[in-house]
């Protein structure tokens, strides 16, 4: 017969889990129990091993699950249930950590995952799950690294019936190797308990990682040649632009592209076109790539005997303002994505009186180009040649016409 009654909660043992169920599942072995029909179990005993629970107790060899974490048991075969009467209460020896599914405490944030984008600028994306605590805390924020970001202004989605918050950061090329710290702070400053994926409480030392880390995963575990393609070339031109840069080089991965294969034969057709009008009083003084920020393309020009408030520039019909550097000034086409490296930006010059005097065609790849034709840094060489099967691969995965 089935008899409830309130009893005892027992202490777990060194090597096991004092959990408190919260849901549980009937199974038709249960059935088969209540019957007396069950080859494998002995009188009296306490019915249910598909659960789902907290855990409240923790053995003292335990030590990587914590209290407070939520567990789901998925079964007998991996776990040894003490449900006799004598003891009224059920535990866990934890045997296959893989078979335990750990979630957000009620007090912690867990990291549920992370991804990277790739279609435009380089972004870092940090998934969190976050307790009911955090979420109505207006000022409760998240910092990675010394930027702070406010969980109330996170973006979410969707995963396995979860809601996970969105935090990401933008990530330069010679940055992929750096680490990147995440905390949880409260409105109060204080620091909110924060779980990895498998319950490792990462509170006080906070959640560590890398770009890099993503790249490593994506080439141990996808069978997309595609997306190798870009994360390699990606990779590639993070370690060189270390090395260009005198950046974190310690920390640079080997390089896995075939650069021997490109060669200024191979991009001529990225070559700049230009025209610059005689008698204006404007001469082009040449062009520069910089890498170390956001991608962007200067153009330097250098002006006799005229005022650069006579001169109109645009850059694609949108009107850009000269910014002046010594004696020269210079306009720049900056936030150049993966997919628009080979993309030819057109560049005019103009003043009332004559009309257009300067047009060129010109793409970051235009650079690479001159640099492969004319350069003998030989870093820089190689960073262009991994530059151009970068802005290759991307085009061919993502496409040429994505915005």
């Amino acid at each position: 017969k089935i008899i409830f009654r309130e009893i005892p909660v027992p202490q777990p043992g060194p090597d096991q889990v004092l959990v408190k169920i919260k849901k549980i599942g009937i199974c038709g072995s249960d059935i088969h129990v209540c019957h007396g029909t069950h080859p494998y179990t002995a009188y009296p005993v306490t019915q249910g091993h598909e659960v789902s629970a907290e855990i409240v107790g923790l053995g003292e060899y335990v030590k990587d699950l914590s209290v407070g974490c939520q567990i789901s048991a998925t079964g007998l075969s991996s776990y040894d249930f003490t449900w006799k009467d004598t003891e009224h209460f059920p535990r866990i020896r934890v045997r296959n950590r893989a078979d335990i599914l750990c979630t957000a405490a009620a007090d912690a944030a867990v990291v549920a995952g992370k991804s990277l984008s790739l279609k435009g600028n380089i972004a870092l994306n940090l998934y969190l799950e976050l307790p009911d605590t955090v979420l109505e805390d207006e000022g409760a924020y998240v910092t990675i690294n010394d930027e702070t970001f406010p969980i109330s202004e996170a973006k979410t989605s969707e995963a396995d019936g979860k809601t996970l918050y969105v935090f990401s950061v933008q990530i330069k090329f010679a940055q992929l190797t750096e680490d990147r710290l995440l905390r949880v702070y409260s409105g109060e400053g204080e620091l909110v308990k924060l779980l990895d994926s498998e319950g490792t409480d990462l509170t006080e030392t906070g959640y560590v990682c890398r770009a890099q880390d993503y790249i490593e995963y994506i080439r141990a575990n996808s069978e997309d040649e595609g997306l190798l393609k870009v994360v390699n070339a990606l990779s590639d031109v993070g370690s060189l632009s270390q090395l260009q840069f005198n950046y974190n080089v310690d920390a640079r991965v080997e390089v896995v592209g075939d650069l021997d294969s490109v060669t200024a034969e191979t991009i001529k057709a990225y070559a700049n076109v230009m025209e610059v009008k005689d008698g204006n009083g404007i001469s082009y003084y040449g062009s520069s790539l910089l890498l170390q920020d956001v991608t962007t393309i200067r153009h330097y020009f250098k002006l006799s005997g005229v005022s650069i408030s006579q001169f109109t520039f645009t850059v694609d019909g949108e009107k850009v303002t000269p910014v002046k550097k010594g004696s020269y000034y210079y306009i720049e086409i900056t936030g150049i994505v993966a997919k628009d490296l080979d993309k030819s930006f057109h560049v005019e010059a103009s003043t009332k009186s004559a009309g257009v005097v300067v047009t060129m065609d010109y793409s970051a790849l235009s650079y690479a180009y001159k640099q492969l034709s004319e350069g003998s840094d030989a870093n820089l060489l190689n960073l262009m040649r991994a530059l151009f099967l970068y802005s290759k691969a991307a085009n061919e995965y993502f496409g040429e016409d994505l915005d």
